[in-house]
Parts: C-alpha cells; structure tokens; sequence
C-alpha cells in the first residue's frame, strides 16, 4: 500500500493550475489574458478537487476507523485552510475599507455593498458562503472552493466512518460523485453552476479524485516511460482544446473532471518519463509547495495593482496597451510568487504543524502533510 508516498508532479501541476486561475482572474489587458486557453482556466478548480480527492484517500481512506477519529482528522484539516483564509478575508475588508474612505459610491457600486454583506462576511467567516444559501462570492472569492472542501472532508469522514471496508468506502464516494454530478448535469448543464450548488461540484470532482486513487493504489504495474508521456500528453492536449474551444457554459464542459482524473491516474502511475522529470524540477516543484498560498492571496494582489493603475493613469483596465499590460502581468506574477513564499512560511506551514495532536510525533511527511488542498 502506498500510503506514503509524495507525488512531486501532482504537486508542481497543482501550482501551475493555481498560477493559471490567478492569470484567469487579472483584470487588465495582456497579450497572456487574451489567449484562448486561458478563458476558460477557472475550471482548473475541479482539477483542485480531484487532486483533493486522490491525495485525502491516500492519507486516510484507512485510517478513519471510527468517530473518534474524525475530530482529529478535522482538525488537521481546519489548521490547513483556515488561518490563511481569515488572513486574506481581513486583509480583503481592509483593502475594501480603505477604498471606501476615499470613494464611497464608487466602492459600493463595484462590490455591492448593501445590506446583506453583515451575513454574507459571517458565512466567510465560518466558510458556509457556498453551501446553498447565497449565490453572492464577496471579499476573496476564490474562497468558495475551500468553502465546499470543508464539507468534502466530512462527507468523506462520514462515508469512512459508515462503511466497514476501503471497498465499500470507495463505492460509497463513487456513489456521492455520480450523485453530485447527475444533479449539476441536470439542474444546471453546465460545470459553471451558481454558487449555490458548487458543493454538488465539489463532490463530482472530489469523488472522482477518490477512485483515481482506488486505480492507481490496485494497480500492479506503472506505466512505461513512452507510454505514460504518449497518455499525459493526449490529456493535456484535450485538455487545451477544451478550455480554449467551448464556451463557459457549455455542457461538454462538465466532462473535463473526468479528463482531469485520466490524466492524474497517468501521472500518478508514471515513473520516469520526462514529464515527470520535468514536473519535479526545482521550479515546479515550488509553485507545488505555494500553490494554495498563490490561490488565496491572487486576488487580493490583483486588487492592489489594479487600484492603483486606475486610479493613477488608467480608468479602464481593459483598454490599455497590452505592452503595458504585459509589464504589470510580469509585476503581478513576481509579487504573488514572493508573497506566497512569506504566507506559506509564516502562515501556513507554522499552523499546519500546530494542528497536529501536541505531543504526537512526527511522521513521515506524505502526500496530504505537504499537499495544498484546494
């Protein structure tokens, strides 16, 4: 059983579909945001929450036994999201805050400040903003997507704790995914579902994530070089043609999780081919390592950058030079890589040690331990 081992190429893909959401969601003119693969990033989600799916049964699908256990479980997850989360939440009211003080009407109008926000900011605070009340995304709102893994991570508990064996722990997942994605297919017909029933997407991606991880742990060989490299790059390139040639609502957009989960099995399985040696270099390998920092500060940078752009030269992002916009990409992507370094060192890394049991010690570091769960 292969409980601990660390994927290095899940993870360096992990940090370049987050540095891809955030490229998705700048707001200026760039040679960059204009390419059509690029339109359609914010999917890149989903390949979040199979990842999540694969690298939370490989931690734990066995050892939840019991409901005792899952306190414990819940807890290292809480101290893996949530710190960061309420320091981008503060610092996104402080930003929004201090907009206000000088242009109020102005601030109001492009946030929709009214009076719902006292509720909206207290399902922020306590991560329920997309778990069906609400379709409003306020302050940093790539949050949502945590919002969902929360209560992913119960319903993978529950599951565990129902079910008597990993077999029937992974029909019992299987069976949740086909349910979240049966409802969205019908419901919506799209994969970009209102905020209110991403939870149902979560678990369509998540439930997949599992069984890539019941498919790779059963399986008896790993794939030849050639072979794992002819697959990954089938994927990939799917994967482009998809984001690039559909359209944001379209339904053929609701297979791409599954296009996700084929090419994560491939690079799981794959020992040495020359993707996977290019995945684990030093540079991925950081992006990895920062990727759920890169995810939640992004916006909050793009916040910064583009007030002060507006307001000092530019009143429509989306009308200026693409040049100009290029230089303020390149100034975007240097300052969300060094913030993301300080974030994952002083924030995440130091709370993720604190939600482990006091006095419980160390183990080996797997998979989940190192993994950014988005």
């Amino acid at each position: 059983m292969a409980t601990q081992r660390f994927y290095g190429n899940l993870e360096a893909l992990r940090g370049i579909a987050a540095l891809l959401v955030a490229f998705y969601h700048l707001q200026w003119n760039s040679h960059l945001r204009s390419l059509p693969a690029l339109q359609n990033a914010w999917s890149f989600v989903d390949l979040f929450f199979v990842l999540s799916g694969f690298v939370i049964a490989l931690a734990y699908v066995d050892r939840l036994k019991g409901w005792r256990d899952v306190p414990d479980f819940m807890r290292r997850r809480f101290f893996r999201l949530y710190p960061l989360h309420l320091v981008t939440m503060v610092v996104m009211l402080t930003l929004i805050a201090a907009r206000y003080a000088s242009a109020p009407a102005e601030t109001v109008a492009k946030y929709g400040i009214d009076g719902s926000w006292i509720a909206l900011i207290l399902s922020n605070l306590t991560l329920t903003q997309a778990m069906g009340w609400t379709d409003r995304a306020i302050l940093n709102t790539p949050s949502w997507s945590i919002s969902t893994e929360v209560f992913a991570y119960l319903v993978f508990a529950g599951v565990c704790v129902v079910m008597p064996s990993r077999g029937w722990r992974i029909v019992g997942l299987g069976v949740v995914s086909i349910l979240g994605f049966t409802v969205i297919a019908l419901a919506v017909g799209s994969l970009e579902a209102p905020l209110h029933v991403r939870f149902l997407r979560c678990l369509y991606g998540f439930g997949l994530g599992v069984g890539v991880f019941w498919l790779v742990d059963r399986s008896p060989f790993r794939l030849a070089p050639e072979i794992a490299m002819v697959i990954q790059l089938t994927m990939l390139a799917l994967l482009v043609t998809m984001l690039s040639g559909l359209s944001r609502n379209s339904p053929w957009l609701l297979l791409l999780p599954v296009v996700d989960a084929a090419l994560i099995t491939a690079m799981a399985l794959d020992e040495s081919s020359w993707i996977k040696r290019a995945f684990e270099c030093r540079a991925p390998l950081f992006l990895g390592r920062v990727s759920y920092s890169i995810y939640m500060i992004h916006v909050p940078i793009i916040a910064v950058i583009g007030a002060v752009v507006a307001r000092r030269w530019y009143g429509d992002l989306w009308a200026i030079d693409p040049l100009l916009g290029d230089a303020l990409t390149i100034l975007f992507t240097v300052t969300l890589l060094a913030v993301a370094y300080v974030t994952y060192t002083h924030i995440e890394a130091p709370w993720r040690e604190r939600g482990r049991r006091p006095g419980r010690e160390r183990q080996t570091q797997t998979a989940i331990d190192e993994a950014t769960i988005i």
